[in-house]
């Protein structure tokens, strides 16, 4: 620490300043990302929501009449979001009526107890 020592009042005050306005600038840029990221997610989810319902509302025909053909051409409608990388429609005995995956992203499906979830939170 002799270099402080033998700093000119001007360093050793400007030292302080410096080090108090990048400690700033971390916590600004900190909480720019962590805000930027729940709005995005946010606006994720609202997409997915309102995507889903008319999905949901189009599908109800193709599932009353078990055509997987014309459900499998109303779910394609999710390509539309690039953000959507699966969707599954669950049919009343838990079992996988039709699912999209997009082809270029890596994808798994619900496992029975996310099935199960599903079936008694009643998701869309």
């Amino acid at each position: 620490m002799k270099w402080i020592e033998n700093a000119s009042l001007r360093q050793r005050l400007s030292l302080p300043i410096i080090i108090f306005a990048l400690s700033l600038f971390v916590m600004f840029h900190g909480y720019n990302y962590v805000s930027t990221y729940k709005t995005e997610k946010d606006n994720l989810i609202n997409r997915i929501k309102i995507l889903s319902i008319g999905v949901s509302l189009n599908l109800k025909p193709a599932l009353i009449l078990d055509d997987k053909a014309t459900a499998n051409k109303i779910l394609d409608t999710f390509s539309a979001d690039e953000a959507i990388l699966q969707a599954v429609v669950i049919d009343n005995d838990g079992q996988i009526f039709i699912e999209y995956k997009k082809t270029t992203q890596l994808s798994h499906a619900p496992n029975a107890e996310l099935k199960q979830q599903m079936l008694i939170d009643g998701y869309p």
